[in-house]
């Protein structure tokens, strides 16, 4: 269905697919998710909502989507979501949500245990806090390049240690806390480069010894 002029999803448009697994609805004219959008398709492993116009997203809009494991909603203009707006799915492993006008994600991706791929690129996130990944251990690569991020938390990546990649390139961070990535052992690839950052503490490095 992408690539049409579809706006809505009527009560009963999927009323006959209880199985559906894979949704593409890439490049029409959403500019509203509300409560329970997907609620007919339960069996939802993949959704991709790509170059929308997507401005709203109600916090229960993906409540129905348990079995949920990818979603891309690239490409849109969305500026908020609620920290509840992904917690009902606890199987998903990808979010993408490159290319918005997001500015904060306090709670947003928190306890999303099975989440391995974060991509949010080119949005407008002015900070990341404690709580941003707090309890999603399984990331193991977080795409934040060509945001507005001045401040970072020291503990913000404190659960991720499985994490091989981390792009932070382009923002406005002028300090990388002492202890940002002590817990970050398996990183592989660090990205700082374009940002305001004067100096770095001894140590800032010492336990991320396979960077490359």
């Amino acid at each position: 269905l992408a690539y049409n002029e579809i706006g809505s999803i009527p009560d009963d448009s999927y009323s006959k697919l209880q199985s559906l697994e894979f949704l593409d609805l890439s490049s029409n004219n959403f500019e509203v998710l509300v409560e329970d959008t997907f609620q007919p398709l339960p069996s939802l492993k993949t959704l991709s909502l790509h170059n929308n116009g997507v401005e709203n997203v109600n916090m229960f809009a993906f409540r129905s989507l348990d079995q949920l494991e990818s979603i891309d909603l690239s490409h849109n203009k969305i500026v908020f979501l609620d920290a509840v707006t992904f917690k009902s799915n606890k199987r998903i492993k990808t979010i993408d949500l490159s290319h918005n006008h997001i500015h904060y994600i306090n709670g947003v991706f928190e306890n999303l245990e099975e989440l391995g791929e974060l991509f949010l690129p080119e949005n407008n996130i002015l900070e990341v806090p404690k709580d941003a990944f707090t309890g999603s251990a399984a990331l193991t690569v977080i795409y934040l390049q060509q945001n507005a991020i001045r401040r970072i938390d020291e503990e913000a990546f404190v659960t991720q240690k499985l994490l091989t990649q981390l792009y932070l390139s382009e923002n406005f961070i002028e300090r990388v806390p002492k202890y940002l990535l002590q817990e970050n052992t398996l990183l592989i690839s660090l990205s700082l480069d374009d940002n305001w950052i004067a100096g770095l503490e001894p140590g800032t490095f010492s336990r991320v010894k396979e960077l490359k």
